[in-house]
């Protein structure tokens, strides 16, 4: 169980309103390997097998925080995005019954990956917003979470990429510079998707650390971030890109020192009086 090796009084825990919306904040990520090519037609979709999916998450515990983690080895199936929202309400101990649907942020790091292994991702597309070779949402998706014994709790899942909020969508390994817990290296078992399937083999308690630390590093720039932005912008909200989080901060600062958008822009109205009637000037 790799839980029990991980200290998680290490992760810095979600502070501030920017984390209000959410119940479960999560970073999910998978290892896979590319098809073996046994077969004589194989569908063009299906060309990567899944090994691994990998979960870690902060999620509401009254009024605090607490951490938990996961990974599951599928044997090649494909989950739809309503098993892992449902995963990570088990992971939160969230009860099958709730009154409102349960607010998920699942974060990855350059998650057009992550989505490409969702058996649903097809029906979902619609949904996304491509953005800078991957996708987000900018409206959280309604679903029914999968839970045990067929049950489903009613969820609202929002998709973020951490990869949008490193300088340069630079690489997780970067991030996790910041981080108290960093990327692992595999040294002589490479790193691509192709070695995956060997090291999982020849070195599976290897394999399974390798995979969860890519969430636990995930999981800890983001909230490393997301605890810093309203000191950084002004503003509680979570960005959606480093780009973005530069902009509001620019358009804050404006407003702050009197000089706002529409003055920038020229289109700000003053209100006069002229021989006793109101007017507008620009």
């Amino acid at each position: 169980d790799a839980l029990k090796l991980f200290d998680s009084s290490v992760l810095e825990k979600p502070v501030g309103e920017i984390w209000n919306d959410y119940d479960i904040i999560g970073c999910y990520d998978t290892e896979y390997c590319p098809h073996d090519g046994f077969e004589k037609h194989i569908d063009p979709a299906r060309v990567n097998f899944l090994l691994s999916m990998q979960l870690s998450i902060f999620y509401k515990h009254g009024d605090d925080w607490e951490y938990a983690e996961g990974l599951r080895k599928p044997d090649g199936y494909r989950p739809e995005l309503a098993d892992v929202a449902g995963w990570a309400l088990d992971l939160a101990h969230i009860p099958r019954r709730t009154e409102e649907a349960v607010k998920v942020l699942l974060v990855a790091h350059f998650s057009v990956a992550e989505w490409s292994m969702l058996s649903d991702r097809q029906d979902l597309k619609p949904l996304l917003t491509p953005i800078g070779k991957t996708v987000v949402t900018l409206a959280p998706i309604k679903l029914a979470a999968k839970r045990p014994g067929r049950h489903t709790t009613p969820a609202a899942v929002t998709i973020r990429d951490t990869m949008l909020l490193t300088p340069g969508r630079g690489s997780l390994d970067k991030a996790s510079q910041v981080t108290p817990v960093k990327k692992l290296r595999l040294g002589d078992y490479g790193h691509s998707a192709a070695d995956m399937l060997k090291l999982l083999y020849e070195a599976p308690e290897i394999f399974d650390e390798y995979a969860i630390t890519d969430t636990r590093a995930g999981l800890a720039y983001l909230v490393i971030l997301g605890n810093k932005v309203e000191d950084i912008i002004g503003v509680p909200n979570l960005p959606v890109t480093l780009g973005g989080m530069s902009a509001t901060g620019f358009l804050v600062w404006q407003r702050d020192w009197g000089y706002g958008y529409d003055h920038y822009h020229g289109r700000e109205k003053k209100i006069i009086f002229e021989d006793g009637k109101q007017k507008e000037i620009s």
